[in-house]
């Protein structure tokens, strides 16, 4: 009974791969599924257009006081008073220390004594010389008492003379005793205390700061100053970027990201190039009523040009980078996106200044730039306020 469960069992294998045809043979219906039509990616976009910008170039420097002076001992002595409170503002011939005087003054009046005495000392000899002329001419005395005469009447002109410059040296080193500042500024800390013993060995004693106004030296490279004076030559002008009718205005951004309300004077330009950097120094300089700028602090210079020019300006958002450099997405006329190679310029706040590579009127791709890739359709989306 075994063989014909088999039999059965293999005619079975037989029959279902027909039935399965004939079943396939019967359907009517399609068979594959229709192909669905993508709508092209949308990205928003705007027009590149020319725009009257003041482009602005930004430098850090250094803020410099325009006027600093070290306050240093001439003369030895014991400090006995100090005029000033450590930061306040003084005025330029404000007295600062006061050297002890007792002794210089006790040196003024010996020199004085000493030249008193030389002068009387000079009066007898200029006697004697005369009453010598007087008596050689009657052949009472000899010519060599006559010469004798005369060289101690020279001899005590010549020590008055000298006592008189001990005098005055007696007299500037009392003057020394009083240590005024000739500038006015902002007065630092004291590094000697009343009753020390000084010298000009001691090293400054305080330093006296000018605040307004106040310089910021920066650099630039001698490839931007060139560029630029040879703007300056295109539209006219002549001389350096110092000139009154210089294009530049020289402004500072704030730590907090605002600008300085007091705008700057370019005020000098360096002869050198500096070896090293290949940048020039240049100074600019503020207005610093309220000494918000120090003595040392780093600062920002933002170099604003005057004269607007007409530039393609486009949201730095549409701007990409890659090994060879910037560039942006643009549509063609028929909505296919397309590389184009870019150069850049400054950036203000959310726009860039696009120096080659765009023409007015061309459509930008400024976001949605991570769906598409060149030479794919898509659907433009023109941003609120563009054509």
């Amino acid at each position: 009974m075994q063989p014909s469960r088999i039999h059965r069992a293999g005619g079975m294998l037989v029959l279902l791969p027909l039935l399965a045809f004939g079943l396939a043979g019967c359907d009517e219906g399609p068979t594959q599924p229709q192909a669905v039509q993508a709508e092209p990616p949308a990205v928003d976009v705007v027009h590149a257009e020319r725009q009257a910008v003041s482009q602005q170039f930004e430098f850090v420097g250094r803020v410099q006081a325009i006027e600093r002076v070290e306050l240093r001992a001439r003369i030895e002595g014991f400090l006995q008073e100090r005029s000033f409170r450590e930061g306040d503002l003084v005025e330029a011939g404000s007295p600062m220390f006061r050297i002890e005087r007792d002794t210089f003054e006790a040196r003024v009046e010996l020199a004085r004594a000493h030249l008193a005495a030389a002068e009387a000392l000079k009066v007898e000899a200029d006697a004697n010389l005369a009453r010598a002329q007087q008596l050689v001419e009657r052949g009472n005395i000899s010519q060599q008492s006559v010469d004798e005469a005369e060289a101690n009447a020279r001899t005590t002109a010549a020590d008055v003379l000298a006592r008189t410059a001990e005098l005055r040296q007696a007299e500037i080193d009392l003057s020394y005793t009083e240590i005024s500042t000739p500038i006015s500024g902002r007065a630092s800390r004291e590094a000697y205390s009343v009753g020390n013993l000084v010298s000009p060995n001691s090293g400054v004693l305080a330093t006296v700061t000018s605040l307004d106004p106040i310089s910021v030296v920066f650099s630039i490279s001698e490839a931007e100053l060139i560029a630029a004076q040879r703007a300056r030559a295109e539209n006219g002008a002549t001389g350096d970027i110092r000139d009154d009718e210089a294009d530049v205005v020289p402004r500072i951004a704030l730590p907090d990201g605002q600008l300085y309300e007091h705008e700057g004077e370019v005020d000098f330009v360096g002869a050198e190039v500096d070896p090293l950097t290949g940048t020039v120094p240049i100074r600019a300089t503020f207005a610093n009523p309220d000494a918000l700028l120090l003595h040392g602090q780093f600062a920002t210079v933002v170099l604003t040009s005057q004269e607007p020019e007409n530039k393609i300006v486009i949201p730095v958002s549409a701007v990409q980078e890659d090994q060879a450099g910037a560039y942006v997405l643009v549509l063609s006329d028929d909505k296919l996106a397309e590389i184009r190679r870019i150069e850049r310029g400054p950036t203000q706040e959310v726009d860039l200044i696009v120096e080659q590579g765009l023409e007015e009127g061309e459509v930008v791709v400024v976001e949605g730039l991570q769906k598409i890739r060149p030479g794919v359709p898509v659907t433009p989306v023109f941003r609120e306020g563009t054509l």
